[in-house]
């Protein structure tokens, strides 16, 4: 008789244990107005064979990604601008070198500068 208590109290010890898991990795959110509820619930079941967890991960990475798709399109075009500014001062700067050069008769060129 007492090893059947013990054996159930092993038992209930085990299933509190396995509750505790999951309610750890579980999510309970009160207070979704009826209409939002109703389309989560469609789209898990629709898309995702009822897997809530994946349901709200595919959503999280679809508005975060929404976020970093603005992010990265400001760095690019922040990008673009920085390499026609720096193409602009390296024009400058060549066509500046190139006044200071000079052919001579012999054809070579001599640089004439500040020190002459």
């Amino acid at each position: 008789m007492e090893k059947n208590k013990e054996e159930k109290i092993k038992e209930l010890q085990d299933l509190v244990s396995k509750l505790k898991k999951q309610r750890e990795q579980g999510l309970i959110i009160s207070r979704i107005p009826p209409k939002t509820k109703e389309a989560f619930l469609q789209l898990a079941t629709d898309e995702f064979c009822g897997d809530y967890g994946m349901t709200l991960k595919w959503l999280m990475d679809d508005l975060i990604s929404g976020d970093l798709k603005e992010v990265i399109a400001k760095i690019t075009e922040m990008d673009n601008r920085l390499r026609v500014m720096e193409a602009k001062q390296v024009a400058g700067e060549s066509q500046e070198e190139k006044k200071n050069i000079k052919k001579m008769c012999s054809g070579k060129e001599r640089r004439i500068g500040r020190n002459g």
